[in-house]
């Protein structure tokens, strides 16, 4: 868990900086909920929703650039 914490830690500040709110938001609600030893199963959830965030905003990132 600390690996995951950290890296959830790591995109919501990267995130922030460059005002990626959503993706920021959700990298603070995983990192909460490791912090507070939420259950696994909601661990799995929010991670998944970082990561669908992520996605989301590469592909935006590639769209803008053309490369898609």
């Amino acid at each position: 868990m600390a690996t995951l914490k950290k890296v959830a830690h790591t995109l919501k500040g990267s995130a922030g900086n460059v005002s990626a709110t959503r993706l920021m938001d959700a990298g603070a609600a995983l990192n909460s909920a490791i912090h507070q030893g939420a259950a696994t199963q909601e661990i799995l959830a929010l991670g998944a929703e970082l990561a669908a965030e992520l996605g989301k905003l590469l592909e935006g990132l590639r769209n803008a650039l053309g490369e898609n």
